[in-house]
């Protein structure tokens, strides 16, 4: 399996200070997301570990990125069949936030993340994906994590993911930053 079976990177074309000023106006409606660090699954079987992050829906600017030009360019870059917008979401890490090793949501089939602000980075971890996605995740969670990749991303760059499946992290952040997060199901 090679990395661009499961993640595209790019650089785009794209309305950035207008997503910033949208995100900045929407954080005071920003609502904390802390958990206990530790690995579990969810309802649906997915990994889910500790975290401490804002999030917040968008507005008009988010929402048309997502269904136009997010959508075109998402597509663009999977063989999965064509996808559909169903969720998007700001993104907020203050100092120290993060994110733990996970699995999206369902609605996150494809998940495509831009940052806003600085650089930031992604931790994935490929081992065994996609394969036999219960045994990879037993494996996960019993541990100890084996074969990290830390995927760049500059301010304005674009990285696509297969998210529901592919085990992915934030680390902690070292300043503030602002991650858009687009997601796609198939139909």
């Amino acid at each position: 399996m090679t990395l661009s079976e499961y993640l595209s990177t790019r650089t785009i074309e794209i309305d950035l200070a207008s997503l910033l000023a949208e995100a900045d106006s929407y954080y005071p409606r920003a609502t904390r997301t802390e958990t206990e660090k530790g690995n579990t699954r969810d309802a649906y079987g997915r990994l889910r570990s500790g975290r401490a992050h804002w999030i917040s829906t968008g507005g008009p600017v988010l929402a048309e990125i997502h269904e136009g030009l997010m959508c075109r360019t998402v597509n663009e870059t999977t063989v999965a069949g064509e996808l559909f917008p169903t969720r998007s979401v700001y993104i907020y890490y203050e100092p120290g936030d993060y994110i733990g090793p996970h699995q999206d949501v369902q609605q996150c089939e494809r998940t495509a993340l831009v940052s806003l602000t600085e650089e930031s980075s992604l931790q994935i971890y490929p081992a065994g994906y996609p394969g036999d996605e219960a045994s990879a995740l037993d494996r996960f969670l019993a541990g100890p994590v084996t074969g990290e990749q830390c995927v760049e991303m500059p301010k304005g760059s674009l990285v696509v993911i297969d998210g529901g499946r592919l085990i992915h992290a934030k680390r902690p952040s070292t300043k503030r930053c602002i991650t858009a997060a687009f997601c796609f199901l198939s139909a």
